[in-house]
């Protein structure tokens, strides 16, 4: 996109109201009455080179609810945190410590995959690994926001991942507590599940992709 004027409004509120229809129509009983609040954020994107993590926010770390696998010589860091779900280590270990999750690197099926992966490229993730459904959330002024909810409600294995970010890059983590990361989210209570009342005001949020990947980590 070269500069705001490329948006086109009818386009975007066409998709928003398709989405809205398939979400009705689902036999979950919730129905979108409006929309409280919406916003469109634009940023350049600018990538980067080098390979690194991104560490966490103290005031995320400290809530003691997220792996932030440190994948200084990659950037398969999506890989790491969803190995992290899979095979827990215990927490008298290093749960960071790529090593724990390397061995277990070929029980994935990136086939046609490309990383760092981008939000948009979830959805080829879980259909190459059926029994895996992944959630995507990030923090906006200390509010989780959901990037990418997974259709996918009754596989063996529910992910959510966290996605840090700074003015250079993007790095996935692995939320291990929902409601410890926030006393909002509750595994019952529906982040997976629906993802319209992740935050203290109900709002719509339709899954949303970054316009572009997570830019590939660099040095501190």
């Amino acid at each position: 996109m070269g500069d705001i004027s490329d948006l086109d409004v009818e386009d975007i509120a066409s998709e928003f109201l398709l989405s809205i229809g398939n979400f009705n129509s689902r036999s979950s009983q919730w129905v979108v009455d409006h929309i409280i609040d919406f916003r469109v954020t634009l940023a350049p994107f600018r990538p980067a080179q080098g390979s690194s993590f991104l560490p966490t926010p103290s005031e995320i770390a400290v809530k003691k609810a997220v792996v932030n696998v440190q994948n200084y010589n990659d950037e398969l860091c999506f890989l790491y945190s969803i190995l992290a779900a899979l095979h827990p280590v215990q927490h008298r270990q290093n749960l960071s410590r790529v090593s724990h999750y390397k061995p277990y690197l070929s029980e994935l099926d990136v086939t046609g995959l490309s990383f760092p992966l981008s939000v948009r490229d979830v959805s080829k993730f879980e259909s190459l690994n059926a029994d895996i459904a992944v959630n995507v959330m990030t923090f906006d002024e200390r509010q989780p926001i959901p990037l990418y909810v997974s259709p996918h409600r009754d596989r063996k294995h529910n992910v959510h991942l966290l996605l840090l970010a700074d003015e250079n890059t993007q790095h996935y983590t692995l939320v291990k507590n929902l409601s410890r990361l926030d006393p909002n989210i509750t595994e019952e209570h529906s982040y997976a599940h629906t993802a319209f009342t992740v935050s203290r005001k109900s709002t719509f949020s339709t899954p949303i992709y970054p316009t572009a990947v997570p830019t590939p980590h660099i040095p501190l």
